[in-house]
């Protein structure tokens, strides 16, 4: 998750997973993050604090680069109900381990997932968010399926490419002065 606060929408993804375990799912929520010193989010903390499922639900703070892969790999499935991001590294991370992924269509996430994930068309929609969460749940081959597709996906993206796609924008700015 990177930084948890309010732009993170995680009162919209703890409302999804209330419905889901309202329905019969017995998983958790694991959130990672940090919070911000500023600007946390209140009314995700009041709802937590408030919700029937508290007990299920993990903040896990950090967790080391290390430890990412095992967690996204662990997962059931990855929910990132972002309202905004640049580009949305969580997602990718997410993909590459193989992990169904469900995001919202804000900011940069229809670019950055594609075909990789499920996109939810509206970041406040709840009710979105539970049902395509319970449709990968109750069918584990389309579950392997969205996975394998995200895996497919992420490999669009690779340090080294960045890194050589970077040089060529500063090698053409070098040569046009």
């Amino acid at each position: 998750m990177g930084w948890i606060t309010a732009r993170k929408n995680l009162g919209v993804l703890l409302a999804a997973f209330e419905r889901l375990c309202a329905r019969g799912y017995d998983g958790r929520l694991v959130l990672v993050g940090r919070r911000y010193n500023f600007g946390d989010d209140d009314a995700f903390e009041r709802a937590l604090a408030a919700s029937p499922y508290r007990e299920r639900v993990v903040l896990a703070g950090m967790a080391p680069d290390e430890d990412l892969p095992a967690l996204y790999s662990g997962a059931d499935l990855v929910i990132f109900p972002s309202l905004y991001e640049g580009f949305g590294i969580v997602p990718v991370e997410a993909m590459a381990c193989g992990a169904p992924l469900i995001a919202s269509s804000a900011g940069a996430l229809p670019e950055v997932v594609g075909e990789g994930g499920v996109l939810v068309a509206d970041p406040t929609d709840a009710a979105a968010f539970a049902a395509e969460a319970e449709r990968l749940l109750s069918d584990p081959a389309q579950r392997a399926a969205q996975g394998a597709r995200g895996l497919a996906w992420s490999r669009r993206y690779s340090a080294s490419e960045a890194a050589e796609k970077t040089l060529a924008v500063y090698e053409r700015v070098l040569s046009a002065s």
